[in-house]
């Protein structure tokens, strides 16, 4: 099993039971208050980011963003902490049910009234966020938590709060020209320049709501490059090609494109008018089924019991108890430990895949250098290193292509300030090209280098 993070500092108030999960960012554990016998969260800081100073400040943001944010369809923040040694972690509410990318994949738990629910709850999420001065800028399926309240009625939760971007300014971590999100959900002027405002997360759920009225994306592509591409320059697949059965009707057809335009300025003004305009809807009036077809949350029936009194480090007790709950007999010799090292493997690769579908390239970079190399053979190292290398550069030429169209554009309109911040972006992305010399020969009014 890989090594895991150092869980010592909560050890004395929460009980650690077992980890959910691993990201880019860290690792995730379900663990129980041992005063309030309440299951809570745990997210840990990866130790090999830990001497990362922009990351551990956007983790650090994370906590301080979150904990402003208190609202019934956000994930509450308990407490957050930064040791000396700079392991950092937060407690966060366990919330039992599902992710929209999870439930998603069962269209049978869906009825058309209950999937207006779900968006007009994040839009609900989204107004507060927004009146609060934050963009949330990673509107996504896996962000979004479906559950039930005390009276179980459908309630949906907005997670990941790790990339939000203050209006009022923000910390320097991610420049106007970087960008953070989801490619595949991503709004055009997040990929075009990273400057957003509110308008920007509506764009990102019109592609979520688009997606789970008809079952496709609106812009497909097998790669960065084509998904990125539609988000700029094409239109939707048109509803009589992804909903030819006429599920959707055409109201609702006309709002999801509504919020998918690509100029920000006829997009919905705000969350508050798109939640208006859903309550307007004929389908709005029907009435709300229950929760079927396998949307139950997946808290433990019975929580597992504590370790031995003897087992003081959080990871020998991790240990102890991902050993004793295996669902099969583990068989004595090398088998128990080529399968585990496999899984692990697989769990690497899946982490390393969605940092690429992310475009967080360094840190794809440091997994690799970390957990790869001492996991898989040099051969398929290198080759997960030469992938990301390639993923980076075909994204970098896109945005590089998009710098220069909009420089040239700006200049057009004798727009030297815009001219000049669009050609400054396309020299950072790729400062050898040709056109970047003849960008700069333009703004400075001398005639452009003759080609050789």
């Amino acid at each position: 099993m890989a090594a895991l993070p150092d869980l010592q500092p909560v050890e004395g108030k929460y009980e650690i039971l077992q980890k959910l999960r691993e990201g880019g960012m860290g690792a995730i554990y379900l663990v129980r208050h041992r005063l309030l016998h309440e299951l809570r969260v745990v997210k840990v800081l990866r130790s090999q980011l830990r001497d990362e100073k922009d990351l551990r400040e956007r983790f650090v943001r994370e906590a301080r963003t979150a904990i402003q944010l208190r609202h019934p369809n956000v994930a509450q923040l308990y407490e957050f902490e930064v040791d000396a040694d700079g392991t950092a972690y937060m407690v966060l509410e366990y919330i039992d049910g599902r992710t929209l990318e999870e439930v998603a994949a069962a269209p049978e738990a869906w009825s058309p009234r209950l999937k207006l629910e779900v968006v007009h709850q994040c839009l609900r999420a989204l107004g507060f966020l927004h009146r609060k001065g934050f963009v949330h800028r990673d509107i996504a399926p896996d962000n979004i938590m479906l559950t039930r309240d005390q009276d179980g009625h459908p309630l949906a939760k907005l997670l990941d709060l790790g990339i939000v971007k203050a209006l009022r300014g923000d910390d320097g971590l991610t420049g106007t020209a970087v960008f953070v999100g989801k490619v595949r959900y991503a709004s055009p002027e997040q990929l075009e320049h990273g400057r957003v405002d509110p308008r920007s997360d509506l764009y990102s759920l019109a592609v979520v709501f688009y997606e789970i009225l008809t079952g496709l994306h609106p812009f497909p592509g097998g790669d960065l490059r084509s998904v990125m591409s539609g988000h700029l320059f094409k239109p939707p697949v048109p509803f009589e090609v992804s909903d030819a059965e006429r599920r959707v009707p055409d109201d609702l057809r006309a709002l999801v494109l509504h919020g998918l335009e690509k100029d920000r300025d006829s997009r919905l003004e705000s969350a508050d008018e798109f939640r208006r305009r859903i309550e307007a809807l004929a389908s709005w009036q029907e009435p709300l089924d229950t929760l079927e077809g396998g949307w139950s949350g997946r808290t433990p029936a019975t929580a597992p019991a504590a370790a031995p009194p003897s087992a003081t480090s959080a990871q020998h007790r991790l240990d102890e108890r991902f050993d004793a709950e295996r669902s099969t007999p583990v068989p004595e010799g090398g088998d128990a430990l080529e399968r585990e090292r496999a899984a692990t493997a697989q769990d690497l690769r899946r982490r390393i895949r969605a940092l690429l579908d992310e475009s967080r390239f360094e840190e794809a970079r440091w997994l690799v250098l970390g957990e790869a190399w001492a996991l898989f053979t040099a051969q398929e190292a290198e080759g997960l290193g030469r992938e990301i290398d390639w993923q980076e550069t075909q994204a970098r030429t896109l945005q590089f292509e998009i710098a220069h169209s909009c420089a040239l554009s700006a200049l057009a309109e004798g727009d030297l300030d815009s001219a000049r911040r669009s050609w400054e972006e396309a020299r950072r992305l790729l400062p050898g090209d040709p056109r970047v010399r003849a960008l700069e020969a333009r703004l400075h009014g001398a005639p452009p280098p003759r080609a050789t």
